[in-house]
């Protein structure tokens, strides 16, 4: 484990504490936390010139900063150009990009498809669908989903792969609006292309591309049912591959890529979930769009499965991938993985950040890489009071 840090000047090293379930959402330059007093805090770089920090006209920022003053979110989902936040009145908030509708404040078009400029992005949270009785919400690429107190589900933005799962082709669908008719859906989750849901019996349900191939193939426009089992937990993603963990703690890979962990030979299309490895003890894994993953058991021990080298390989056929335990010996209450510079951030319970790999906020030269730091350190936070 790294030697903590000393804060410099107005910043300290732990976050507040309080009674929410805290949260780490990654982008692929950002990341968000929700600290468990109920405020938000992002730090990371806006990605590609779109305001994902959530901190009006700042574009870079190296240490967590305080989102607004409130101290009343429960929940917050993070894309690459977009993010979701809701609060505890059931009101969901949104920033970010909004060139497919993804934010809920409208179309970012006119009725002739013309772009309105003044409707393409939101530097700060901006109230976002109407009503006030929603439950959890889930940023995918372009497009967004949200599950309401009473069990339904609901989705609006990029729509071309079928992600919405509207059954319906439209490319993008700016207002919010209901997938199917069921009452029984308790969580979901959303990547670039894909949106999964978890029902209350269990059973795991999977909408959008496993490939991404444009020719309209291999797409799933309605929520599908990806297996027969019932005893589905969590659901994490990678590049064109959905993990998900049984209550049996058993890790389970499918999609265009989920050869290079499961062993099987990598196909264009994985439709079914293949068990990875013989450990039956995980309890949760991260959302990356890439091949570095962080992984928790259930003992709190946190995990790395890097497939990094395998994907650049492009082997066909080879051994599953590998896991490495990570050194950071404390309780764990959060974390989170930006798979493209092998970057993982963890919470601990008295409101620790430690983050690992590419350091997130550091300005750079165009085409220059990140710096990287493989060493767990600690990532301090500018104190809002400070003067």
């Amino acid at each position: 484990l790294g030697g903590a840090q000393e804060p410099v000047a107005g910043t300290r090293l732990k976050l507040p504490i309080g009674n929410v379930t805290p949260a780490i959402s990654m982008g692929a330059t950002h990341g968000i936390i929700l600290a468990s007093d109920g405020s938000l805090w992002s730090w990371g770089d806006n990605f590609a010139g779109w305001p994902v920090l959530a901190l009006g006209n700042t574009r870079t920022q190296a240490v967590l900063k305080r989102i607004r003053d409130e101290q009343d979110w429960v929940s917050v989902s993070s894309s690459f150009t977009h993010n979701l936040a809701l609060k505890s009145d059931g009101t969901i908030w949104a920033w970010g990009q909004n060139l497919s509708g993804q934010l809920g404040i409208g179309s970012s078009r006119d009725l002739n498809g013309r772009r309105i400029r003044s409707k393409t992005e939101r530097a700060n949270p901006t109230p976002a669908v109407p009503d006030n009785d929603w439950k959890q919400v889930a940023a995918g690429g372009s497009h967004s989903v949200a599950l309401k107190k009473n069990g339904t589900l609901w989705s609006w933005g990029e729509n071309w792969a079928g992600q919405l799962g509207l059954g319906i082709t439209n490319r993008q669908i700016a207002e919010v609006t209901q997938i199917g008719t069921n009452t029984n859906w308790t969580k979901v989750w959303a990547s670039g292309l894909q949106t999964v849901g978890l029902q209350s019996d269990g059973s795991l349900w999977f909408c959008g591309s496993l490939t991404g191939n444009a020719d309209g193939t291999n797409r799933f426009r309605v929520l599908t049912r990806v297996s027969s089992d019932t005893n589905w937990s969590e659901v994490g993603f990678g590049y064109f591959i959905n993990f998900a963990i049984k209550t049996d703690g058993t890790l389970w890979a499918w999609g265009r890529n989920a050869g290079i962990y499961t062993g099987a030979p990598i196909q264009l299309l994985n439709p079914t979930p293949a068990l990875i490895g013989t450990e039956n003890d995980w309890r949760a894994v991260s959302h990356s769009e890439y091949f570095y993953h962080v992984l928790m058991k259930k003992d709190g021990a946190l995990w790395a499965m890097d497939a990094s080298d395998y994907a650049l390989l492009n082997k066909t056929n080879h051994e599953p991938v590998q896991f490495k335990r990570l050194g950071l010996r404390k309780d764990v209450v959060a974390f989170g993985a930006a798979g493209r510079g092998k970057m993982g951030v963890a919470l601990t319970r008295d409101g620790e950040v430690w983050t690992w790999g590419t350091v997130l906020g550091v300005p750079t030269a165009d085409g220059s890489e990140r710096p990287r730091r493989d060493t767990p350190w600690q990532l301090p936070n500018l104190d809002p009071d400070a003067p």
